[in-house]
């Protein structure tokens, strides 16, 4: 008996939903599971994982101004976001990620 068919319908979409996701550019990790969900989750991880990953932030604990720093040296490091998105991070990181 095997545990996988590749020609099993269940077995095609074990593979297609990663290259699908991937097509739409939709980050695919494990780590994204572990991020609160809420408003700024997705643009987060959008955004973020253009050019590294988003997982340091899950060990991070800042306060506002040290996550405004960092979004706006993330900026000038080039990432592709609009001033809208970049608040939308910025907000999601205080309300997760913030210092008590």
């Amino acid at each position: 008996m095997t545990l996988f068919r590749p020609h099993h319908p269940s077995g095609r979409a074990f593979f297609a939903l990663p290259i699908f996701a991937l097509l739409l550019g939709i980050p695919v990790s494990a780590a994204d599971d572990q991020f609160p969900e809420g408003p700024g989750k997705a643009v987060l991880l959008k955004v973020c994982t253009q050019c590294h990953s988003a997982d340091p932030v899950l060990t991070l604990h800042r306060t506002r101004e040290e996550w405004k720093d960092t979004v706006d040296a993330m900026k000038g490091y080039g990432a592709e976001a609009t001033d809208e998105q970049l608040g939308i991070i910025l907000d999601y990181l205080v309300k997760n990620f913030g210092k008590s």
